[in-house]
């Protein structure tokens, strides 16, 4: 990562949005974060998932802490913020909301100051909606604690900048253990129906013979 860095100078901010679809009641979405920043949270650097449900005109933020990420240096925190250091990819697992049409990824670094780092990374972002035999349950994250809240002043000359932050690691998401299907039922066999010359049995039990129907 070596002098790749969102060292400009000023603020740099982006959002990363996908394109529309719909997502069915219970779909799942996934993706890989791995971010090295000034901050680990609720300050500067800040990265934030949010979903849309009406094809993009406004966003909001994805309630992460109804769902989970693999262990590492970063966590969730509320407000739909992706928040730690960890440059080894993490996988979050999260609820979509019935009726999301898009999500996207928002970053931004607040100010132009101690901005030398490589900074927010997402990848193999995924929308799946629920097998036949149901969604694992996401165990929720844990709030995030920090203190102090508004770190200590001056905010960008003293490291951390914004406190400490801590929070338990969100434990892994269940696998859906799939349902046995149940073999088929062997169908009974034909019953022959009346000889050609008196026509033939249909399923409702009526005769067909000679352009009439009788029962």
């Amino acid at each position: 990562m070596t002098g790749c860095t969102f060292s400009t100078g000023t603020t740099v901010a982006g959002r990363a949005t996908s394109p529309t679809f719909n997502a069915p009641t219970g779909a799942i979405l996934t993706f890989k974060t791995a971010r090295s920043t000034e901050n680990a949270c609720a300050s500067w650097d800040r990265t934030f998932v949010l979903y849309s449900t009406n094809a993009g005109a406004t966003y909001a933020p994805l309630n992460l802490l109804a769902g989970s990420i693999t262990p590492g240096g970063q966590f969730l925190a509320s407000g739909g913020e992706i928040c730690g250091e960890s440059l080894t990819a993490q996988t979050v697992t999260v609820p979509l909301p019935a009726g999301t049409t898009n999500i996207a990824f928002d970053f931004n670094s607040v100010d132009g100051a101690i901005n030398a780092f490589p900074g927010q990374f997402i990848d193999d972002v995924d929308v799946v909606p629920c097998p036949p035999e149901g969604c694992p349950t996401p165990t929720p994250c844990p709030e995030l604690t920090i203190s102090p809240a508004n770190g200590i002043s001056p905010p960008n000359g003293i490291s951390p900048p914004n406190g400490t932050a801590t929070a338990t690691p969100c434990p892994p998401t269940p696998t859906a253990t799939p349902t046995p299907e149940a073999p088929p039922t062997p169908e009974p066999p034909e019953t022959p129906g009346p000889s050609p010359e008196f026509g033939w049995m249909s399923s409702g039990g009526s005769i067909f013979d000679g352009g009439r129907v009788t029962h």
